[in-house]
């Protein structure tokens, strides 16, 4: 994209799809990232941005994340080195306490490890692995459960706040939907515990013994939680997601499920190509992602051995029916209705295919659960897995493949350019997807039959873990791209131009249109403006305010919010109504006559050039563009000669703002969509971004942290009396 491709001519393109949920690993979070380590290194937590939409909250849009500790590497490293390090420290997370979960179950040191890695390496975690916020709620869920168990079994109410501290952390971490799933299945174990417990010591006895580590558990993860969700609350109620559930939104959440023909990719992940090599041809490359549903061939040989040990081992009937939820809701069972109908927010998110977290987890554990089983039953393996279930899972699995196949045969032969795109296919003959498969359905056959029947436990278990590992590599290798450090937002001339004209004055790049599907020809994409430090008025973001987007809109005569992606707000032409709210227009170089003056023109960009409008005569003056931000949450201006002392400002109003003349505060206009206060007189207005429901958030965060570190005093000293 322009400015950038000036320093890349003559390289030969990369083979990989456009991919616009990666694109938003570069486009959104390493732009939040870089802000947030700025703002914290100067001493000032960066509740507000003012590089993106005339200024946007920050700690309130939920993705920035700023009170996830993991985030804390931003602060230390450059932003490439700390992405690195939070993935590798979220994956970390994952493998240990899904590792302790399991042991905490009963299941041999052998099935924890393989558990572990089938969770922490499967399609969720790896192919979200650039997004940070998904990972970081998704490193979460295993601890929440681990700790539930454990506050369970000993009645301990420090571990059930621990438990509620890992669910409140999924809500730090900045993707609540990810959040939500990690604090339901932990509800639900909850649940399936007192159940289980009642019907053998009794309803009081269970009271007794979890009343008190179920309500510490909730308050713990509800007053850490809060730090995140009041700002989110507030403003998701003035964004532009803001809505009441409707049947047409319900139809258009359903929509978004997991369609039937997809469930063919849990067991051959690219059947339909992959964006790694440029080859998937089912929709946009997004939808690999968005769909993933590898765990592994051998994972799942495991996980149906695993439900051959429901009677006899703990828990493993509760991941098995969190399995069967969670893949219901993904696929758009009616269940869908209470969570879109009852549980508030539900019904501004696109759609429930991210539940598979959960199915991720259950499976894996059910993985554990088969390896065990297979131990305990080796005589019976040599005669129930050599005839019945290999046979049984041939078949349905080549079934699948058939019915795939003339899916996928059809979609081709419909359409040309499917055909063109999918050029590697060979309809009549078994393609790589496949192969794969089956050979590593036969060698995971092989290894449970033949290890068990033949050779010592350390063999079978090494065997495993190879074959678990060696089965998600294959698939998970190459799905996320990479690339020189010096090509992450570098800076060319036209960036250097820019940066020394605009000063305080908001620039407007001119991008008329996006694209899901392939490299949009744009310039300066949104939210660049916050890695550079210049002030943009366009940008992108999950949760963007909605009355900021109507005096968008209003400017420009049209929706500036492109069709194929909501949550942009973009310019789509240079209109000399834009001069109220930017003073630097970047466009394209046959409109510079009729709205300003080139200053610098690169035809090697595409003739592209910046440009500045003139200021409007001083009687048309209706805003003030140009402010000088203190820090990211206060500015001040200079208000001298306002007409009947109305101040005006160029800055997006939202409630949290408050303005003081001479340290005494003024009202602001609550009814504008920007700034506005009237004060007669004045020469100076001090404005400050001070949003109550970040103060109660951090407090109630703050308590909790109290409250935990004052448990665990107890909680030792109890352990030091025992003995332990």
């Amino acid at each position: 994209m322009a400015p950038w491709n000036v320093l890349y001519q003559g390289e030969s393109p990369s083979n990989l799809q456009w991919n616009a949920l990666q694109w938003d690993a570069i486009a959104q979070f390493h732009p939040w990232r870089v802000f947030y380590a700025r703002t914290l290194k100067s001493g000032v937590i960066p509740l507000w941005n003012p590089h993106q939409f005339c200024g946007s909250p920050f700690v309130a849009n939920g993705q920035s994340a700023v009170f996830f500790p993991v985030n804390l590497y931003y602060i230390v490293a450059d932003a490439i080195t700390a992405g690195v390090l939070y993935a590798c420290t979220c994956l970390l997370i994952s493998l240990i306490c899904t590792y302790g979960l399991c042991r905490t179950l009963h299941l041999s040191k052998t099935a924890s490890v393989v558990a572990a890695i089938i969770y922490t390496f499967s399609a969720f975690n790896v192919l979200w692995l650039e997004l940070p916020t998904f990972i970081g709620a998704a490193a979460m869920l295993p601890g929440a459960l681990l700790f539930t168990e454990l506050a369970a079994r000993k009645g301990s109410s420090y571990l059930a706040m621990l438990a509620g501290a890992a669910v409140g952390m999924a809500f730090l971490a900045g993707h609540l939907q990810i959040a939500f799933y990690v604090g339901m299945a932990a509800a639900l174990r909850w649940a399936w515990i007192y159940f289980s417990e009642a019907r053998t010591s009794g309803r009081r006895a269970t009271i007794s013994k979890l009343g008190a580590p179920v309500l510490c558990f909730v308050a713990i993860a509800g007053l850490i939680a809060a730090a995140q969700v009041l700002p989110s609350r507030e403003l998701a109620a003035q964004s532009h997601r803001a809505s009441v559930p409707t049947h047409d939104g319900y139809a258009r959440f359903v929509g978004n499920a997991l369609p039937v023909h997809r469930a063919i990719t849990a067991f051959v992940p690219n059947y339909f190509g992959t964006p790694a090599d440029n080859s998937y041809y089912l929709g946009s490359p997004a939808d690999y992602i968005e769909y993933g549903l590898y765990t592994g061939v051998f994972a799942l040989i495991l996980a149906v051995a695993g439900l051959f040990s429901l009677r006899d081992q703990k828990g493993a009937g509760f991941f098995a029916a969190l399995a069967l939820l969670a893949l219901l809701v993904a696929a758009g069972s009616p269940l869908n209705y209470v969570f879109y109908y009852l549980i508030p927010g539900f019904s501004s998110l696109g759609g429930p295919n991210r539940v598979l977290v959960l199915y991720m987890i259950s499976l894996a554990l059910l993985a554990g659960f088969g390896v065990d089983w297979s131990s305990r039953n080796a005589d019976k393996l040599t005669r129930l897995w050599r005839f019945s279930v290999p046979v049984s899972s041939l078949v349905g699995v080549c079934g699948a493949l058939i019915i795939a196949s003339a899916y996928r045969l059809s979609k081709i032969s419909a359409d040309p350019i499917l055909s063109y795109v999918s050029g590697g296919l060979m309809p009549n003959g078994l393609e790589q997807p496949e192969v794969i498969f089956l050979a590593f359905l036969g060698l995971g056959v092989f290894v449970i039959v033949m290890s068990r029947a033949r050779y010592s436990n350390p063999v079978f278990a090494a065997a495993a873990i190879l074959m678990i590992a060696g089965d998600l590599a294959t698939f998970g290798i190459d799905h996320n791209p990479t690339c020189r450090r010096g090509a992450v937002y570098p800076e060319t001339e036209l960036i250097r131009s820019i940066q020394q004209i605009a000063g305080n004055e908001r620039v407007a790049p001119v991008n008329p249109r996006w694209n899901l599907y392939e490299t949009p020809n744009v310039i300066l994409p949104p939210n660049a403006a916050t890695v550079y430090g210049f002030y943009d008025i366009q940008g992108y973001d999950s949760l963007f305010l909605q009355s900021y987007k109507e005096v968008l809109d209003f400017l420009q005569a049209q929706d500036s919010a492109p069709p194929e992606n909501g949550n942009m707000l973009l310019i789509k032409a240079p209109r000399p109504e834009l001069r109220w709210i930017a003073g630097i227009v970047i466009g394209p170089a046959a409109e510079t006559d009729a709205y300003g003056f080139a200053v610098r023109t690169f035809e090697d960009i595409g003739g592209l050039d910046v440009f500045t409008i003139p200021h409007p005569p001083a009687s048309h003056q209706k805003y003030i563009r140009s402010v000088h931000y203190d820090t990211p949450n206060r500015f001040s201006v200079n208000c001298a000669g306002a007409p009947d002392g109305l101040v005006r400002v160029c800055v997006t109003s939202c409630p949290g703002w408050k303005a003081r003349i001479d340290g005494k505060e003024v009202a602001i206009n609550p009814d504008d969509r920007l700034l506005h206060v009237r004060h007669p007189g004045a020469r100076r207005i001090d404005f400050s971004y001070e949003p109550f429901s970040f103060k109660l958030g951090a407090f109630l965060l703050m308590a909790a942290v109290g409250t935990i570190c004052f448990a665990r005093s107890f909680y030792l000293e109890a352990l030091r009396s025992r003995g332990l």
